[in-house]
């Protein structure tokens, strides 16, 4: 009887223990399995969307429409490929839980106006955040009633911090597959003549303006729950656990306790955040897999991964310091990280990314870990999955002030097609263009007979895609006439180039045409205003005027209009190494171009 009752108390043990493993699993694979999920608000994005019992196929529970609030309590990975949330919501006086496809909730936090937290209004002002970031801080407080938001006043303005990230074009950069405008198309950043941008790292290419404006704006990144973690202090905190980096680790590479016990152990003793360190090491190695990990030397943070093989790079610098295991890797990494970045006040994801810390003494700008733009949100997330293993313990968050920033936020660019805006080949029938056709070069002149009524121009574009207008015939009227050919691209501005067309026997047209040697050789109207040898126009010829002509001669910035005139010193037509040596002979006293 005894025997009997233990085997039917092991049987029910065994029937709870199966039942309790099945609700914890839920349906499908939990992303995150086994982690404690940290609920967050959404609201649905589209009409008619379907809330149903069960992921895919479920029967549907209600249709809602954009904007419906939502709970979402956890999330498992479907069939379809999908991400699905498992949500909570009102149903009357009722509130009931359904499952809802992720890419049908909109899970950004909106502004909240609500001043009545007192306390926290003051907080907020003694802290200096401006008025713009106010309304998110007011919705994660609500949220997140422990986490302490710290402002930090970087005393630059936002537009000459753009100034600085964008004045070397290969300091930030996006992934090639990227919309267009996300790309920059600044010299240097895209072939014009090849109708491709330069890739500074395998698969990368400069950002533009507009984007790095966008992911500079911290306000983009108040408004989630997951990026604002990009904010977050990064020194070591005691409420990191094991179980948390668990969390981490589980769909990488590193999956293992020996990975768990070097990243805590590198953590503590570097004062780093363990979990950052990580994230880290999933960002740069893709989850432990990458070839800068798997050889006999290791780099799981990526350090001194830069050139045209950034992972060969990384080994060497792995072996350089004698990282021949994963430990001596992560620890050594952490040594650096800690001591480079967090120690010096770059102590966030942002901070790494873009150092616009003045007190460091190492200067702006260049110290940055990561050319990826994108780099702090992608790590944010990773983060973000482990946050709940804080707790209720305060989490510390800097986050960065400009002058000068717009009301709005500066928005994310989406355009997308092919920018180049050049011809590949512009005449006029029976004509030569002054000076000599050339793609940069936008205005050029012809001369006819007194009589001629129309001329027929052709062109064609360097890029199929692009649109020309103005070619056929045109037209003439009068003395002089200016034809406008247009180039359109599908993204970005139209470049125009422009035909000034003389009629003859009007009293020295040739001058006004700007052909042969009269073209800049101080007689005619072109005299009157065109120095030769006087590029920027500043009364003087010296060095900056051969480095104008330099760079045109081999392309990085083309001269036009009375510029062009002042380049082309020997008046043939075309700007190249003769006119660059008069001008070296005019600068040194040999010879004078007056």
């Amino acid at each position: 009887m005894e025997k009997k009752t233990i085997f039917s108390k092991i049987k029910r043990i065994s029937i709870m223990l199966l039942f309790t493993a099945i609700i914890f699993y839920g349906i499908g694979t939990n992303v995150f399995f086994g982690s404690a999920y940290n609920a967050k608000a959404g609201t649905v994005n589209g009409s008619g969307c379907r809330i149903r019992t069960s992921p895919v196929n479920g029967s549907i529970i209600t249709q809602v429409n954009t904007g419906f609030p939502l709970t979402i309590i956890n999330e498992a990975k479907q069939s379809d490929g999908f991400i699905w949330y498992n949500v909570s919501f009102s149903d009357g006086d009722e509130t009931r839980t359904g499952w809802i496809r992720s890419d049908l909730v909109n899970t950004s936090i909106t502004p909240d106006n609500d001043t009545s937290d007192t306390d926290f209004e003051g907080y907020m002002t003694a802290q200096g955040f401006p008025n713009t970031y106010k309304g998110y801080l007011r919705a994660l407080h609500k949220l997140h009633p422990n986490w302490k938001f710290k402002a930090y006043n970087t005393g630059l303005s936002f537009s000459e911090v753009i100034a600085g990230e964008t004045a070397v074009v290969s300091r930030n950069m996006v992934q090639k597959g990227n919309v267009s405008s996300w790309k920059s198309l600044e010299d240097g950043a895209y072939d014009w003549d090849n109708d491709t941008w330069y890739e500074y790292e395998k698969g990368w290419n400069a950002a533009s303006k507009e984007i790095i404006e966008y992911c500079l704006d911290p306000r983009n990144f108040l408004n989630d729950d997951d990026n604002i973690l990009m904010f977050q202090s990064l020194s070591w905190n005691d409420s990191e656990t094991a179980a948390g980096l668990r969390n981490i680790l589980a769909p990488t590479a590193m999956n293992s306790e020996a990975f768990v016990t070097y990243f805590m152990n590198a953590g503590r003793t570097y004062n780093v955040s363990a979990y950052h360190l990580a994230a880290r090491a999933d960002q740069e190695t893709a989850g432990g897999r990458s070839g800068s990990v798997t050889g006999t030397y290791k780099n799981y943070y990526n350090i001194g991964a830069v050139g045209a093989n950034p992972v060969q790079a990384a080994v060497n610098y792995a072996q350089a310091h004698g990282w021949d295991t994963a430990e001596k890797a992560i620890m050594g990494g952490a040594e650096f990280i800690g001591g480079n970045y967090i120690s010096a006040g770059q102590d966030t994801l942002y901070f790494q990314k873009f150092d616009v810390i003045t007190e460091d003494g190492n200067g702006l700008y260049w110290h940055q870990y990561m050319g990826n733009l994108i780099a702090p949100q992608h790590e944010a997330t990773k983060l973000a999955k482990n946050l709940s293993a804080y707790g209720n313990n305060q989490v510390t968050f800097r986050i960065p002030i400009y002058s000068g920033m717009s009301e709005a936020n500066y928005p994310l660019p989406t355009a997308d097609g092919n920018p180049n805006n050049f011809l590949n080949s512009l005449s006029v029938n029976g004509y030569s263009l002054t000076p000599t056709f050339a793609r940069g070069v936008t205005s050029y002149d012809i001369i006819v007979p007194e009589g001629t009524t129309s001329v027929n121009i052709s062109a064609s574009p360097v890029v199929g895609s692009s649109k020309v207008s103005g070619t056929g015939t045109v037209s003439l009227t009068g003395t002089r006439t200016v034809a406008k050919v247009t180039v359109t691209p599908t993204y970005g501005s139209p470049r125009v180039y422009m035909i000034n067309i003389t009629r003859s026997g009007n009293g020295g047209s040739q001058n006004e045409g700007g052909q042969g040697g009269e073209s800049g050789g101080g007689s005619g109207s072109g005299g009157a205003t065109v120095r030769r040898g006087d590029i920027d126009g500043d009364g003087a010829r010296d060095v900056l005027d051969l480095v104008h002509i330099k760079r045109h001669i081999v392309g990085l910035k083309i001269l036009t209009g009375d510029q062009y005139k002042a380049g082309d010193i020997n008046g043939d037509g075309t700007i190249d190494v003769v006119d660059l040596v008069m001008v070296k002979r005019c600068i040194v006293g040999l010879i004078s171009l007056d």
